[in-house]
């Protein structure tokens, strides 16, 4: 891809984020065929919106590529209700904790330790990740397409603190959603990289090695601990992460 192919693609995924509606299908040379192609995209979908990155999503990287997006400042929520992608009665979270900067952690030369990113989390809080993408059908786009659309990402809310270090003694975390007037869920959950800050290790790391960096203030989420759940739209909802704590939202339309 060229940059006016990129250009192109950035333009079709920010005019869908901004009007709500899905894009049905993307013409061949605006599809990107690897992680550098997808993350030029990002970038300029991020420019192109004149937004800021206010967090960060990711996962540890598979053998063949990395799994890592920017999460719009103007879809970071710590008050609800909170308006979402929600094309119709259900929405989609994934219970996570995001851990919130305090500090930058800037380009360097030398890597950046474990210990140096712990000391640089600030906070740790009970999230969701609001999941949404701009197609019409996700299932069609390949995987470079959806990292592309920031891996299925709408938005995230941010809730009640945790004690700082409780997130890296806790891999399983035992889950409860309950909305109004709705049954209980129940859900065993566990993180899938062992606990949430091997991500945040990771991610400072792949940032610094490629001329950025984390910023303080910004939240970074690893993964879920339960996966992908529906939630009614209007209702509210309860989701209580074992001893840590409760987390409650609505999600309107």
């Amino acid at each position: 891809m060229n940059t006016e192919q990129l250009r192109a693609a950035a333009e079709r995924l920010a005019q869908a984020r901004q009007g709500g509606t899905p894009i049905a299908d993307v013409p061949a040379d605006q599809r990107p065929q690897d992680a550098a192609q997808a993350e030029a995209i990002q970038r300029l979908v991020v420019e192109r919106l004149g937004e800021r990155i206010g967090g960060w999503k990711c996962v540890l990287p598979l053998p063949d590529h990395v799994a890592y997006a920017p999460i719009h400042g103007s879809t970071i929520f710590a008050v609800s209700p909170v308006k979402a992608w929600a094309p119709g009665d259900t929405v989609r979270i994934e219970p996570e904790l995001a851990c919130v900067m305090s500090h930058d952690l800037p380009p360097r030369d030398a890597p950046y330790m474990p210990d140096e990113v712990d000391a640089a989390i600030g906070s740790v809080h009970l999230a969701l990740e609001l999941v949404g993408n701009r197609y019409a059908d996700a299932g069609a786009h390949s995987f470079f397409e959806m990292m592309g659309d920031c891996l299925n990402n709408y938005g995230l809310f941010i809730g009640p603190k945790v004690d700082v270090g409780a997130d890296k003694a806790r891999a399983q975390i035992p889950l409860t959603v309950e909305s109004d007037g709705g049954a209980v869920r129940e859900f065993s959950g566990h993180h899938p990289n062992k606990h949430s800050r091997v991500g945040v290790y990771w991610l400072a790391e792949y940032l610094r090695a490629h001329g950025e960096g984390l910023r303080a203030g910004q939240a970074v989420i690893t993964g879920s601990y339960a996966g992908v759940i529906d939630i009614p739209v209007g209702v509210p909802v309860r989701v209580c992460y074992g001893g840590l704590g409760t987390l409650e939202i609505t999600i309107s339309q």
